[in-house]
């Protein structure tokens, strides 16, 4: 093998998890899921401590393939109107 190819090669960054289980915390979840996304990103990114690298997310998500934040983590994206994570409403008292 030459040498050459030994530099280009990156680690694989492995994450374990574990998403909150109560599914009445849908919005829990989601922002569990949004605070792992960033964290990885900046893992990741140019400079980060593991630029470039392959990730490998393992654990217990106690997720549904309708939750939000599953659609988030196989997605990238979650739906704005997604009823997991809405904003909230304004509210007045009289």
């Amino acid at each position: 093998s030459s040498s050459s190819g030994s530099s280009s090669r990156k680690p694989i960054l492995v994450v374990n998890t574990h998403i909150h289980w109560n599914p009445e915390n849908s919005d829990v979840k989601v922002m569990q899921v949004i605070f792992l996304l960033q964290e990885l990103e900046k893992l990741v990114a140019v400079g980060g401590k593991y630029n470039g690298s392959a990730i490998l997310v393992a654990g217990d998500f106690n997720l549904t393939p309708l939750s939000g934040a599953y659609q988030l983590l196989s997605t990238g994206v979650l739906p704005p109107l997604h009823p997991d994570f809405s904003p909230p409403t304004a509210t007045t008292t009289t």
